[in-house]
């Protein structure tokens, strides 16, 4: 079969922008970690802190802060051989940290088989 060359118009502000359908990305989580204080654990069952590693890493992210010196956010410069910043990267501390161990079923007061503490 033949390559047929793509056509294309111009540029236009003329077409609306229709409503997209959610992706589902970004959505409420399935584990309660905004409600959860320094501290405090939910438990999951049928879960192994391995299958959570993931989640648990996501949400340490997402809960990230800037760092902030002297009420400025702290930045990182990457340069170039010549001494030209090519790149600046906003650093960033901890913010609330989760963790997540296996815990023993029988002894876990939600017959949970993993448990996510709060730790900061």
């Amino acid at each position: 079969m033949a390559k047929v060359k793509p056509v294309i118009f111009e540029n236009t502000t003329k077409v609306p922008v229709p409503e997209f359908p959610k992706s589902g990305r970004g959505g409420k989580s399935t584990y309660p970690f905004d409600t959860l204080k320094v501290g405090g654990s939910f438990g999951i069952k049928n879960r192994t802190a391995n299958q959570m590693a993931s989640t648990i890493s996501s949400a340490n992210k997402r809960n990230r802060k800037p760092e902030m010196k002297e009420g400025k956010p702290v930045y990182t410069e990457v340069k170039d051989k010549t001494g030209k910043v090519v790149s600046k990267t906003a650093n960033t501390v901890p913010g609330a940290v989760f963790k997540a161990m296996d815990v023993d079923p029988v002894k876990d007061p939600d017959g949970a088989t993993c448990r996510v503490w709060r730790l900061a």
